[in-house]
């Protein structure tokens, strides 16, 4: 069908990161390198900075957007609630790991950020950045996941119409994402929606909405039930503004305490 280049897709040995303050495997890995260049990348473009990556980080969902459906920028007292669901403990230490990350490394992230043009990044600048790479990030077995423009806009089913494969290159003794092509996997006609499958056959709900924030429309694997007195621990409806969070906690606790 298509096929994205070299030049566009954001990975860790993209030029543009590659020359950044953040490069450097010495001063963090390159998970972590990636998450504070797309930070600095953002916060160029909300101060009006104009780089490479606005236009795509432009097409990206925004901190207030994450704030409504993605777990990891949930509030607190929301994953506290659901406490009895075992998905929601898992993200809440996700939350706390990330923020004592930060904590620690504060004085490294600012240091790294105005080196590369920028006065000042917050804990919610790297939340914002590690919730894209850990939601629209492409798994290709390199060091740190690939952002692909266009291809990460496809939604996911379990029958997907399409599939993509990475065509690797080495180029200075690393392994890159050289191009990302998309495939049919059945004949299409004007108009169809291109589906991928994000996990893999048999995933469950709760994995989905760990990493994406939302449960799948279609069957899912299944969870281990949740006792009679976890289920009574849960709260009987949302607890604050109703956001995607709190309405897919529920739909959670839902299937966890069927009978």
């Amino acid at each position: 069908l298509f096929s994205i280049p070299r030049e566009v897709i954001l990975q860790w040995q993209h030029p543009s990161v590659r020359d950044s303050p953040f490069a450097s495997k010495d001063v963090m890995a390159p998970y972590d390198g990636l998450v504070g260049f797309l930070a600095v990348e953002r916060r160029k473009m909300l101060s009006g900075i104009q780089s490479f990556w606005t236009p795509y980080i432009a097409t990206l969902p925004s901190a207030d957007d994450f704030a409504r459906f993605h777990p990891m920028c949930a509030r607190k007292e929301v994953l506290k609630g659901f406490a009895a669901l075992p998905i929601a403990e898992v993200i809440s230490n996700e939350i706390a790991s990330l923020e004592s990350f930060w904590t620690e490394s504060r004085e490294l992230w600012m240091s790294l950020a105005q080196k590369s043009g920028v006065q000042e990044i917050t804990l919610d600048d790297i939340r914002w950045a590690n919730t894209v790479l850990k939601s629209r990030g492409f798994d290709a077995d390199l060091e740190a996941p690939v952002l692909v423009p266009i291809v990460d806009l496809a939604n996911s089913e379990v029958k997907s119409t399409v599939e993509y494969f990475g065509i690797k290159d080495l180029v200075r003794g690393s392994v890159v994402m050289d191009e990302f092509r998309v495939d049919a996997t059945q004949r299409l006609q004007k108009g169809d929606e291109l589906l991928l499958t994000y996990l893999e056959p048999g995933a469950s709900s709760d994995r989905y909405f760990r990493q994406y924030g939302f449960l799948p429309a279609s069957e899912a694997g299944r969870n281990k039930k949740l006792s009679p007195s976890q289920c009574a621990s849960l709260p009987a409806g949302v607890l604050g503004s109703g956001t995607e969070v709190e309405v897919n906690l529920m739909a959670l606790a839902a299937q966890l305490c069927e009978s």
